[in-house]
């Protein structure tokens, strides 16, 4: 199996990949809203399937929650600046200690972001096909050195961001409506780092400055260990673990994924990795599967046996779809989703896997950790890598509603629901 990195250059929200494909990223303020009032969280769901719906021709996306540092340090430093001169070393030694404590009794303070990324459409992109088949055959045939040569703070890649201005101004109004903002490019930087550190200890703004590929890029990662991967950066080293949801109920109503996640007693991530499916494929697929389920009834039948719950199940589920896709508006999206552990050891990352396993099939949402996937997960959930023909393996099949179920950028502080 080859793997490489997705990214050849960033510019300001933008991401380009090795194949020429160019992403959008934006962070998604969360939302406190009360689970037990249905209604709000019934209207929030309503919301983002109203997004998914119409940003359904846009193909391929990236949902990402992390724990992100609080960087408590950096928040009493700039406390400083407004404490008396007099005083300055007193409340020095006070929010070292208050620091010192403060991750001493609870760890590793942090809090959830959540990033939502978009693959632009070539398509509505104001540029020649001569001219964009040669950019595109630059970056699909250089080799790394030739692209590295270019670097993304340079005028080319300038000049071919440029291009996409018009299409991604569009989709930053369209991101308005569920409170997304655009990333800074420094943001763009470490929502590419932060993979490669996941765990580690690092410096927010230090990891933030980088401006090319290799320093990003700069961990040794050994997956000789099944079911983790072992991270070695300059500053730390550490375990990763990457489980799979295989399984969800057959109404995905109240799966609420992303919210449930932040109940466990220690930080994860969820990578998601969506994209959608034509509506011709889908139909296809679909009588494929109702002819196959109505021979399966007539062999039941012929020899005497009532019909399986299963099969009818899968009968009805079917009808129900078909029906659905007839909308215009509905579509099938192919998805993958992730939840990533960290631990200082290989134990330790497994314990976490578990207990992540355990929590959410209480949820009815069954999980897996696989144990020979681990690097091809790594790579396959990087900002810029996107679904493909081949990524058979852990797969779930819903329409825009379903994905909307897993209530994503809510987060489980207590508060009240605020209104956008």
């Amino acid at each position: 199996m080859k793997i490489k990195t997705p990214m050849k250059a960033i510019h300001k929200n933008l991401l380009l990949t090795r194949t020429g494909d160019v992403w959008a990223y934006y962070r998604v303020r969360s939302n406190s809203i009360p689970m037990q009032n249905k209604e709000k969280v019934n209207s929030y769901k309503k919301k983002w399937q109203h997004l998914f719906e119409e940003i359904t021709s846009y193909e391929d996306f990236h949902l990402m929650m992390y724990p992100s540092e609080y960087e408590l340090e950096k928040r009493f430093k700039d406390l400083e600046t407004d404490i008396a001169e007099d005083s300055i070393d007193v409340a020095r030694y006070y929010n070292e200690e208050t620091v010192r404590l403060l991750e001493q009794r609870l760890g590793r303070l942090t809090k959830y972001d959540f990033i939502f990324g978009v693959k632009l459409k070539n398509s509505l992109v104001n540029i020649s096909m001569e001219v964009k088949e040669n950019i595109l055959s630059l970056f699909n045939t250089a080799t790394d050195t030739v692209v590295k040569m270019l670097g993304w703070e340079q005028n080319v890649p300038t000049s071919f961001f440029e291009k996409y201005e018009e299409v991604e101004e569009t989709l930053v109004n369209i991101m308005a409506s569920v409170r997304g903002e655009r990333l800074s490019e420094n943001e763009m930087v470490y929502i590419n780092r932060y993979h490669f550190v996941r765990g580690l200890k690092h410096q927010t703004k230090e990891e933030s400055e980088m401006k090319n590929v290799d320093p990003i890029t700069n961990t040794m990662i050994d997956p000789t260990n099944p079911s983790v991967l072992n991270l070695h950066s300059d500053q730390d080293e550490g375990y990763s673990s990457f489980v799979v949801v295989d399984e969800f109920l057959h109404n995905m109503a109240e799966s609420d994924l992303f919210y449930e996640a932040q109940s466990l007693p220690f930080p994860v991530e969820i990578q998601m990795k969506v994209q959608v499916e034509s509506k011709s494929l889908t139909k296809t697929a679909l009588n494929i599967k109702k002819q196959q389920l109505k021979e399966e009834q007539w062999e039941q039948h012929s020899t005497g046996d009532r019909s399986d719950v299963s099969t009818v199940t899968s009968s009805t589920m079917v009808r129900h779809l078909q029906d659905e896709i007839k909308k215009e508006e509905v579509l099938l999206m192919n998805w993958l989703a992730v939840i990533v552990v960290h631990g200082d050891t290989k134990k330790e990352c497994i314990r976490k896997a578990t207990i992540v396993r355990r929590h959410l099939k209480g949820d009815g949402i069954t999980c897996r950790l696989p144990v020979s996937d681990q690097l091809n997960l790594f790579y396959k959930t990087l900002p810029g890598e996107k679904l493909d023909i081949t990524d058979k393996n852990w797969g779930q099949k819903t329409t825009q509603d379903g994905l909307a179920e897993c209530l994503f950028a809510v987060n489980s502080d207590v508060g009240i629901y605020t209104e956008y």
